[in-house]
């Protein structure tokens, strides 16, 4: 089986501008999915200077990352996270990186 881990990585020219996060239950939903052992918990972390913050999914599969991608409350919280970002002259990037997860399993 091929996994996928997610990365949406955000950059901010000033510290007054807050990252987008998104909605509890966003999360939650995605908290769900880790307990089904469909991915991971949600992981957002902001760099030492302030100006990155990350947050990272890895997926265990990339049927669980495509049903994941096409429910509704996903699929709003992007264009939510898009329109934030926008606004508040943040710029973000998508980074996917397939692993086979018989490797992945033996990191653990």
């Amino acid at each position: 089986m091929t996994g996928i881990i997610r990365k949406i990585i955000q950059t901010r020219k000033s510290l007054n501008e807050e990252f987008f996060i998104p909605k509890q239950a966003v999360i939650d939903r995605v908290n769900e999915y880790a307990a089904a052992k469909k991915c991971s918990e949600y992981k957002q972390f902001t760099s030492e200077d302030g100006f990155t913050n990350t947050i990272v999914i890895n997926f265990f599969d990339l049927d669980y990352y495509a049903e994941m991608g096409n429910e509704p409350i996903m699929m709003e919280s992007a264009d939510e996270r898009h329109g934030h970002c926008v606004i508040n002259n943040i710029s973000y990037t998508i980074e996917e990186t397939d692993y086979e997860t018989s490797v992945w399993n033996t990191r653990i």
